[in-house]
């Protein structure tokens, strides 16, 4: 369980890591914004995104290690975020082979 957790709260830095990114680019964004700035807009969809998804982590990762397959929750949150880093994603699939091992 704790290789779970610890799974999770790399999961769940990346994200802070990458709200935090989108904060600064939005907040370093040269003036003046026209409405139909579309990189603009996209940042602005991306923090929703990403705020949305980071109030979700705790949620997923508390109700997956309470059910019958906590690995496979992981592995379906891994490939249906955009936001984790193929670095992270790697990481975290060794945590995986590591629980595989324990059983």
């Amino acid at each position: 369980m704790d290789t779970l957790k610890s799974a999770w709260q790399e999961i769940k830095e990346e994200l802070q890591n990458k709200k935090k990114q989108i904060y600064e680019e939005i907040g370093n964004y040269p003036p003046p914004i026209p409405a139909c700035d579309q990189q603009f807009n996209y940042l602005l969809e991306e923090r929703t995104r990403i705020s949305q998804e980071l109030r979700q982590i705790d949620t997923i990762s508390q109700e997956s290690l309470a059910c019958k397959n906590p690995v496979e929750v992981l592995e379906g949150y891994l490939q249906s975020s955009s936001y984790i880093s193929d670095e992270t994603e790697q990481k975290i699939r060794n945590y995986l082979k590591g629980v595989s091992n324990q059983k």
